[in-house]
């Protein structure tokens, strides 16, 4: 309503509508500062970390879905999370999960991982890199997403990334639809990374 050119040309509705969004803005500064407060108090002992060398032990392939946003069921969240990640560490992405898929990633790569009594999630790492998955069943694991770690103390980035919704896969068509949906995203992430691994190569 801002930009209407028409809430410009009344006075009174001018300076209402703009009243209101600073009053709106505010409630939403109050908001984010609570909670950037409240992960900011959060602890590393409520993250904890396992080794998971069992579970690169098999030989069948694993089957990577990714979390998307249920508005554009085709926007991978590992899309948003990697525009925050530094270009060199794009190939450092690729190779994790393609290596966890192989079941050729170091043991040393892969972590279990427990956040504030959310359990079940791995996590794969490389420098500081971290991409966190979730089994699902057989061997299908979901990707939810992504981050660079900066702070080992702040574990802000795991609880966003932990509570993103998983794919549903109740009924094969449903599967289906995701895996299609997968194959969509790692021929899109394979061009991001090509396209722009190369620029942060060090």
């Amino acid at each position: 309503m801002l930009t209407e050119k028409e809430t410009y040309i009344n006075r009174n509705n001018r300076t209402g509508i703009v009243s209101g969004y600073y009053q709106t803005l505010d409630k939403y500064l109050t908001l984010f500062c609570y909670y950037d407060e409240y992960y900011k108090s959060l602890t590393m002992d409520e993250i904890t970390l396992e080794d998971i060398s069992q579970d690169i032990t098999d030989t069948e392939p694993k089957r990577l879905l990714y979390a998307h946003s249920s508005i554009d069921i085709e926007k991978a969240k590992i899309f948003n999370d990697m525009k925050s990640t530094p270009f060199e560490y794009y190939e450092r992405v690729n190779r994790l999960l393609n290596d966890y898929k192989n079941n050729t990633i170091a043991v040393k790569e892969v972590k279990t991982i427990k956040v504030n009594n959310l359990s079940n999630f791995i996590e794969l790492r490389d420098d500081r890199v971290r991409i966190v998955i979730k089994h699902l069943k057989d061997n299908i694991y979901v990707v939810l997403g992504l981050f660079t770690k900066k702070d080992d103390n702040n574990p802000t980035k795991y609880n966003i990334i932990v509570r993103r919704k998983l794919p549903n896969i109740d009924t094969k068509d449903r599967q289906d639809m995701e895996f299609e949906l997968a194959s969509i995203c790692e021929n899109d992430l394979a061009k991001l990374v090509e396209k722009k691994g190369r620029k942060g190569n060090r």
